[in-house]
């Protein structure tokens, strides 16, 4: 009998390199500020608005936030470099 492995496949709202800001929908230092998603943190469950992001800053300094807590940057880059 063989076994068969299925991979979840689904969206994920934000990609590794995409450039992000910090929304204010739940307070944090980082309000207002923009960064880098550096890994992405699903949801086992595939709630979305649970799945969790690590954001680069310029400084350098990294930090974990709530899906719900990131919008899309309207400075894109594609290196995900700043």
């Amino acid at each position: 009998m063989k076994e068969i492995m299925l991979l979840e496949c689904r969206m994920v709202r934000f990609e590794v390199g995409q450039r992000v800001r910090i929304d204010n929908v739940i307070f944090t230092k980082y309000c207002g500020q923009s960064g880098v998603i550096r890994a992405a943190m699903l949801n086992k469950r595939g709630k979305m608005t649970l799945d969790k992001y690590t954001v680069e800053f310029s400084d350098g300094t990294e930090s974990v936030f709530w899906s719900i807590q990131l919008k899309p940057d309207g400075l894109q880059s594609a290196t995900g470099e700043w």
